[in-house]
């Protein structure tokens, strides 16, 4: 299993924040190309699509989704498949929120996945950066959403449009050399 460890900061307060973080709907509206559907009893089944040019990849799966409202966390778990049902993939996380100030809070995501089939190599290689790309997309959708919240107004439906794939993988591949280039200067 691959681990990854993610974090983002909000300029608003946990008491917005975490209200937002407990509809997985809209956490999946914040997420570019996800779609999520409750299936009861913190069951959900989802989609995420993503756009290689003419080309549309879906991915299908179900979670489940738990909260200690109290601690601020939230468990998933969750498994999925491609359209063409030839990689599979597992994951599991959690995400913690915590209040660094009165005015602050910062998303903490711990987590593994793994993933099997044609994808595996990608995954395996290079799937930390794209969660890592996707946590970024996912923090700055979650703020707009956030500051009619903040004011009392009642949070926007967002457009659910498929990820760029060139996009994604641009942005990967930045946040790769960013950590390979960091941890070179780093050395002794």
């Amino acid at each position: 299993m691959v681990q990854i460890s993610e974090s983002v900061e909000f300029d608003r307060p946990a008491s917005v924040i975490w209200p937002l973080i407990s509809q997985p709907e809209l956490v999946a509206s914040c997420i570019p190309g996800a779609t999520i559907q409750a299936a009861g009893d913190g069951d959900y089944s989802g989609t995420i699509s993503v756009k290689f040019g003419p080309t549309v990849v879906l991915f299908k799966g179900q979670c489940n989704i738990s909260y200690d409202h109290d601690n601020r966390v939230c468990t998933i778990e969750g498994r999925g498949i491609d359209g063409r049902g030839a990689s599979r993939a597992l994951a599991r996380g959690t995400v913690r929120l915590q209040s660094p100030s009165a005015s602050t809070s910062k998303l903490h995501l711990e987590g593994e996945y793994s993933v099997n089939g044609p994808l595996q190599d990608f995954a395996n290689a290079g799937g930390v950066h794209v969660v890592r790309a996707l946590m970024q997309e996912f923090a700055r959708n979650l703020a707009a959403v956030a500051e009619p919240a903040a004011q009392g107004v009642d949070t926007p439906a967002r457009e659910t449009r498929p990820i760029s794939g060139g996009a994604l993988m641009w942005k990967s591949f930045i946040l790769a050399c960013r950590s390979w280039f960091g941890a070179w200067t780093r050395r002794p």
